[in-house]
């Protein structure tokens, strides 16, 4: 039920998977499988928690878990301009607004928070 812009007819048939969405024009940007666009490396951490109270920033080697049983992705999270900006240190495939992400520093739980791409 999806719109596709003409001049992208080559995917035409091939399964696409939602990469990115512009809420201003009500846009959505879609890739097949395996596109680099829907790879991402960097996504904001809204509605934190802080298991032992807020930690000095940034939080260098630490790990992040984005899914139930996911692997533990190092990463580097920064407070700035009032968000927490996590870096991860490769590009990862499935992230969406919405999904939880956990920060890990060893084996200690500092917290985590929901994902958002703003």
């Amino acid at each position: 039920g999806i719109k596709i812009n003409k001049k992208y007819k080559n995917i035409q048939g091939k399964r696409l998977y939602v990469a990115d969405k512009i809420k201003k024009n009500n846009t959505l940007i879609v890739a097949p499988e395996g596109h680099i666009a829907l790879l991402k490396d960097f996504f904001v951490i809204i509605k934190t928690n802080w298991i032992l109270g807020r930690p000095k920033f940034p939080l260098n080697n630490v790990k992040v878990r984005v899914r139930h049983l996911g692997e533990l992705i190092p990463a580097i999270i920064q407070y700035k301009n009032k968000k927490y900006i996590c870096k991860l240190v490769r590009r990862i495939k499935g992230l969406a607004d919405g999904q939880s992400a956990v920060i890990y520093k060893g084996k200690e739980l500092l917290g985590g928070g929901e994902i958002r791409f703003e």
